[in-house]
């Protein structure tokens, strides 16, 4: 279904693939209650109701991964940019351009 090929979406989509997860329990739950109206009344549980209800958990399960790893995807870049911002330096090109040598010391 489109709910599992969100997972094959590049991690800068974040957006799209929670809207699709989204649109898709919207038109799920719709379906539910369609289907729930047109059943007669049980006091039991019926098997439609389970996979109807299995069936809506898939897209609220994806979109929890997709925020969790998109949580992953944003710490793991913050910490290269403080690695990065911690290093000392100097100059256009970074690395240790422009250190000041000791006096005394030959090429």
């Amino acid at each position: 279904s489109i709910v599992y090929a969100t997972n094959f979406f590049k991690d800068f989509f974040f957006e799209a693939i929670v809207t699709v997860n989204l649109t898709a329990l919207l038109v799920l739950t719709t379906l539910f209650i369609s289907v729930s109206g047109t059943l007669p009344t049980t006091s039991y549980v019926k098997l439609v109701d389970v996979w109807m209800i299995f069936s809506l958990s898939i897209p609220f399960v994806e979109v929890l991964i997709q925020i969790y790893i998109d949580y992953l995807y944003n710490k793991e870049n913050k910490e290269k940019d403080d690695e990065e911002s911690k290093c000392p330096t100097e100059g256009k090109n970074g690395g240790w351009i422009g250190l000041k040598r000791k006096t005394g010391d030959s090429l």
